[in-house]
């Protein structure tokens, strides 16, 4: 009678995996390495036209084109860059990401798309291996009778989706959004580290998986959910199973949810100087149907990816401050998919278990931007969708494998069937989409097709059109808004101000500077343009005290003491008007034309050998110059240095200047007499 294995025994060969030769690995690796290629073939096809696209005026010049942060790529630089926040958000890795893009193209805008493309496919890869790995350690841990789905065809149709679904476009085709595809690419290198410690327990992979979330929190704030995924994966693994297990789950790790709890403290710390719409702009009530909204939407979009747009506005209030109603009716549509999910894993526990990770982990993703606190301008946004939408193609792969199994041949093929045309048409959206991105004109004027009302669409439309000197489409632009739309926004009457001045239209300009100052009386570059206008008109005296309120809301800017001081000067108050070529240089020491007017400044004052050290230092900045050194001349002339103005005079000659012959004469018969 032969001797039994003991039962443990038998078990663990049971869930032994089955070997694979080294031919039929090798055939799969090979597979593998062709879909890749394939998926990375079909992501750049499709996202090909953003490649085309310029920068647009909606933070790309914050971030790009207007920010001397990312021009150098030194020492002094990158300590610049990871102390200081970018448009109310800290993640210094973007902005390096985006001075290597500098050092590479300078400001062409080719290498900013073509970088924020090359990092999506590189995300589409590593959703591939996070899907395949995942459903393979889930499927080795899982018992014999519980459905187990394919890790390879998983792996294909969540990163297939992720590739290609439109609501990806606003976070690769725009500049700005570099911050998504990059804390995304750190997210996800993280959790596949995580499952290596999963798989092998070693202690290294957890330090990298920290590492990488430390690295995603640097690209944005929104990676801070790192921590939150961990614990639903562990759940979805089966390691929690009861309360207790989930707590100790969380405490093992505590230097995750300690870290977060830092990069979140230090998001909402800078995002509270602007970036939160104060507490009291809609009701508590109103908060939670916001994000339940967005939270409904983002699933509609999912399915029915249409009438997309850069900019959702938040609803408008009736007379009695009510929103319309389905904002009140989506925290009860919330509420009937949580009671679903809850009977369904009551009833089915694989199918069930599945459909509470997909829903928690897009939950968790976007929870942070659902608006119950109201962050930023805009109710929801594409962009929000880049990470969390993983949860919902998880849920469309599985689907796809549960039918392949169990379902008859026909149902399996209708589902493969919409499952093939939906990629196809998503992939042609897509394509179409990232055109709308080519530059701010064809933006804004897409925001417009789907919110006609919107009145940042003109204005920034309007200022593509300042830029490129279609003065008329930006004025019928600009008084759309403020007569039909009565704007009450400081910043569209100000840039209406700004482009009546460039069309010599003074008095316009100057009503439209009133109605910004009405709407904002704060708002310091305001004061300066009415100023600026007033000089322009010869009015200098009545332009001083908005020269002054101005200094006196921004102490700090160069641009507005320059102003002052060319109209003090005009105004014969020379020793003012120096002192304010001082304060200008001083704060801005490369604007070569306040040395040549502080020098005029001087010589006014009677300063003469002041204003020829200024003339002269203007001249070793801009030595083509014939003005200032006619200017130096006459300086030297007024202290009897009658050899060195004739010098100056001769040089202003040369460089274009006309000098009368009678002024030449009397230089040459002084300089000569000892």
């Amino acid at each position: 009678m032969s001797k039994k294995k003991p039962l443990h025994k038998q078990a663990d060969q049971k869930k032994q995996p089955p070997k694979i030769s080294g031919k039929k690995q090798s055939d799969y690796k090979q597979k593998q390495w062709l879909v890749l290629a394939v998926l990375a073939v079909v992501t750049f096809a499709v996202f090909f036209p953003s490649l085309k696209g310029e920068f647009t005026n909606w933070d790309d010049g914050t971030y790009v084109t207007e920010d001397p942060m990312i021009w150098k790529l030194d020492g002094k630089a990158i300590k610049e860059i990871f102390s200081s926040p970018v448009s109310l958000n800290y993640h210094p890795l973007t902005m390096l990401s985006l001075a290597i893009d500098y050092k590479l193209g300078k400001l062409s805008p080719y290498y900013y798309h073509l970088n924020n493309v090359l990092i999506h496919i590189l995300n589409v890869w590593l959703v591939f291996f996070f899907v395949r790995k995942f459903t393979e350690i889930v499927n080795r841990k899982a018992s014999s009778e519980t459905f187990l789905p394919d890790p390879y065809n998983m792996a294909l149709i969540v990163s297939a989706l992720f590739a290609i679904h439109p609501m990806r476009v606003e976070s690769v085709s725009w500049v700005a959004e570099r911050k998504d595809v990059l804390y995304v690419f750190f997210f996800f290198l993280s959790l596949i580290f995580y499952l290596r410690y999963l798989d092998t327990k070693k202690l290294s992979s957890m330090i990298i998986c920290f590492l990488f979330f430390v690295c995603s929190c640097l690209s944005k704030g929104m990676g801070v959910v790192l921590p939150v995924a961990l614990v639903l994966i562990d759940w979805y693994y089966g390691d929690i199973k009861t309360i207790k297990e989930f707590f100790q789950n969380m405490i093992r790790k505590t230097h995750f949810f300690l870290a977060a709890l830092v990069f979140g403290y230090v998001a909402f710390e800078i995002q509270s100087h602007g970036a939160i719409a104060a507490m009291g702009t809609f009701t508590l009530f109103q908060r939670l149907t916001f994000g339940c909204y967005g939270f409904i939407m983002y699933l509609y979009k999912f399915f029915v990816p249409l009438n997309l747009s850069a900019f959702y506005p938040y609803p408008f209030t009736d007379a009695q401050g009510n929103i319309p109603a389905i904002y009140y009716a989506s925290p009860f549509l919330v509420l009937a998919i949580a009671v679903s999910l809850f009977f369904i894993l009551k009833k089915d526990a694989n199918m069930g278990k599945v459909l509470v990770f997909g829903f928690a982990f897009y939950f968790v993703a976007v929870a942070l931007v659902l608006q119950f606190i109201s962050v930023g301008s805009v109710i929801m946004a594409d962009r929000y969708t880049y990470l969390s939408y993983t949860g919902l193609f998880f849920m469309v792969g599985y689907s796809f494998e549960y039918t392949r199994k169990k379902a008859t041949a026909s149902a399996f093929n209708l589902f493969a069937g919409i499952l093939i045309a939906s990629a196809a048409f998503f992939s042609y959206l897509t394509h179409e989409r990232t055109k709308v991105w080519t530059n701010a004109e064809t933006l804004w004027t897409d925001a417009m097709n789907q919110f006609p009302f919107i009145e940042i669409a003109y204005e920034n439309r309007g200022i593509y059109y300042k830029d490129h000197n279609q003065l008329d489409k930006m004025l019928k632009d600009y008084e759309f808004v403020t007569q039909k739309l009565h704007s009450t926004n400081e910043k569209i009457w100000s840039n209406l101000g700004n482009l009546y001045g460039l069309q010599k239209k003074f008095d316009l300009s100057l009503n439209a500077y009133s109605k910004a100052i009405e709407y904002n009386p704060s708002n310091a570059s305001t004061y300066l343009n009415r100023a600026i206008t007033l000089s322009m008109m010869g009015q200098y005296a009545k332009s001083i005290p908005d020269f002054s309120k101005s200094i006196e809301l921004e102490p700090k800017v160069a641009l507005t003491y320059k102003n002052r001081a060319y109209t003090l000067l005009q105004l014969g108050q020379y020793d003012q008007s120096i002192r304010d070529y001082d304060k200008a240089i001083e704060l801005y020491a490369y604007d070569t034309l306040s040395f040549l007017n502080r020098g005029i400044s001087k010589f006014n004052a009677k300063k003469y050998q002041e204003a020829i050290d200024d003339f002269k230092h203007y001249i070793s900045l801009s030595p083509n110059n014939p003005q200032a050194y006619y200017n130096a001349s006459i300086s030297y002339k007024s202290i009897n240095k009658f050899a060195e103005a004739l010098e100056y005079a001769r040089l202003s000659q040369k460089f274009g200047q006309k000098i009368s012959p009678e002024y030449l004469i009397e230089l040459q018969a002084k300089a000569r007499k000892p």
